[in-house]
């Protein structure tokens, strides 16, 4: 499987951002690859199908949606005409602040980093697809994207970190306004697997029960019966594991001070967070780094 780099397509430090308007032509296949940054689809014209973990759905005109670092996907172009997508190719770095803020917002979390995840569990019944008015809406967002990257007029990097934030929300606003189930079920075991690979990668996220629960098509209950069953602790405590374990690292390794390190793993209030630790390691944080050789 083919890997794109960052260095394919960010040639400078400074701008970890590409984008670009891609015509497939007829019955033509895009093989499987994957790519270090993260890729905001829209397709504008044409249908076929779009394989994702190994999983295939149809997608067609008005279909927008996310891919993840480091995950195998696939085209394949219907006979019945080209296939025109837009391609906005985010690197790592280029967005993070902005990321963080907009993590505010429960329905960027779900479209930006849950559903991706849940896209390789279940087959979903629909990615995001716009409405008439929201395609004009984003065709005309992409445009000033697109005008900004080409031409790189003064203060281009913050016109298009801006401009994408913008087209965030205008997304996150879509999303949340959708209707009906998002997912059909797949296997328990297969389900709770990846969400728990999920919590390890985005454990810094605030990541509510309510909104997996939801989005995994269950009750909060029934959820939290089978992920308990699955991991032997709820989904809250896996989590607060996970970030304890990384703030106990951070405090070895870093002379970072106790609120921020609080903060980096994803605890908003830093005597909970030192309440959590001592419950975990039998000490608060500040006598766990006193301790140490280097300290």
């Amino acid at each position: 499987m083919h890997k794109l780099r960052n260095t394919d397509y960010f040639p400078t430090a400074g701008l970890q951002f590409h984008c670009d308007r891609v015509i497939l032509s007829p019955n033509v296949t895009v093989t499987p690859h994957s790519h270090e940054f993260i890729e905001l689809v829209y397709i504008e014209e044409g249908s076929g199908r779009h394989s994702y973990k190994g999983n295939t759905s149809r997608i067609g005109a008005g279909d927008v949606f996310m891919i993840e670092p480091d995950v195998e996907h696939a085209y394949y172009v219907d006979a019945s005409g080209p296939l025109i997508v837009h391609n906005l190719l985010i690197g790592p770095a280029f967005l993070q602040q902005e990321i963080q803020s907009l993590s505010a917002l429960s329905s960027f979390i779900e479209f930006y980093f849950v559903e991706p995840m849940l896209r390789g569990s279940f087959q979903f019944k629909t990615f995001l697809s716009l409405e008439y008015t929201q395609q004009v809406h984003l065709m005309e967002q992409l445009k000033r994207i697109s005008e900004e990257y080409r031409d790189q007029p003064v203060g281009y990097s913050l016109a298009i970190k801006s401009q994408l934030v913008t087209l965030f929300i205008f997304l996150t606003r879509c999303y949340e306004n959708k209707n009906g189930p998002k997912a059909i079920l797949s296997r328990d075991h297969d389900l709770m697997d990846s969400i728990c690979a999920f919590i390890h990668k985005h454990y810094a996220q605030p990541l509510s029960l309510d909104q997996v629960s939801r989005l995994c098509g269950m009750s909060t209950a029934s959820f939290s019966a089978k992920f308990k069953k699955h991991a032997g602790k709820t989904m809250i405590e896996y989590r607060n594991d996970i970030r304890l374990s990384q703030a106990l690292q951070l405090i070895t390794v870093t002379d970072m001070k106790m609120s921020e390190i609080s903060s980096e793993v994803g605890f908003e209030d830093v005597s909970f967070f030192n309440k959590q630790f001592k419950q975990m390691y039998g000490q608060s944080p500040s006598q766990f780094r006193k301790r140490q050789p280097s300290h």
